[in-house]
């Protein structure tokens, strides 16, 4: 980005938490149809000469489909373990 870390610290602390750690982050929100969807966003600050915060581009990918996949295989993942100790328990 072309930033000092003196411009970041003179910018002050949050903005060094800001650039220096990824700004990544899920978010609920709500569609226009009333549906729930989970959005991965990102937040990425450019910066003038001087360190300061021009502008922030955000960008948010809908990752509703992958989130509710997860919790279905962890579900899947503690019924089998859950079958498993049964049969164990059986044998």
């Amino acid at each position: 980005m072309g930033y000092s870390i003196m411009g970041i610290f003179a910018y002050g602390e949050k903005a060094l938490d800001y650039i220096l750690k990824e700004n990544k982050r899920p978010e609920w929100v709500t569609d226009k149809n009333g549906n729930k969807k989970l959005l991965s966003i990102t937040k990425t600050p450019s910066l003038d000469k001087s360190g300061k915060v021009r502008f922030v581009v955000c960008s948010a990918k809908d990752i509703t489909f992958e989130h509710r996949l997860e919790q279905q295989l962890r579900q899947n993942r503690n019924y089998l373990d859950s079958a498993i100790l049964e049969e164990v328990k059986f044998l």
